[in-house]
């Protein structure tokens, strides 16, 4: 076998390798996230939004997923554990202006925050619940 063919025979198998790899934390992340939509789903018609709010804090750190994939999932997460019940009453007692700025939910992620990433969290998943709470207002 020439040197040449070897190279491309190695980087082949690397290639396979990796993409094995990829394929693999893409499976474990996407279970992940699926397994905490549909436990939200579950139980969201029994919990308060601070609650929801509290649910999804708690399961970030743990997200077996890439952490920008947890991230990026915080909206549906959350829209998915205020999707079991209405919320039109607790919608109503916001201000239109309030959720429509970048700083609603601020004071109380400050509060919740453990670190730089669940203040993350908590902050998308009040971004999260402006939109779901605007058409009530």
């Amino acid at each position: 076998m020439t040197n040449g063919l070897k190279i491309v025979v190695t980087l082949l198998l690397i290639s396979v390798g990796l993409g094995s790899l990829v394929y693999y934390n893409l499976k474990v992340s996407n279970l992940d996230i699926t397994q905490q939509k549909t436990h939200l789903l579950q139980i969201g018609n029994t919990l308060t939004v601070e609650e929801c709010l509290d649910e999804l804090i708690a399961w970030a750190p743990h997200c077996k997923a890439m952490k920008s994939l947890c991230v990026a999932s915080v909206p549906v997460l959350m829209q998915s554990c205020l999707s079991g019940k209405s919320r039109a009453g607790y919608c109503k007692t916001l201000k239109k202006e309030d959720i429509r700025t970048t700083r609603f939910g601020y004071s109380v992620c400050q509060r919740k925050k453990k670190n730089r990433y669940t203040k993350k969290v908590c902050t998308i998943a009040y971004r999260a619940l402006a939109k779901h709470c605007d058409p009530y207002l």
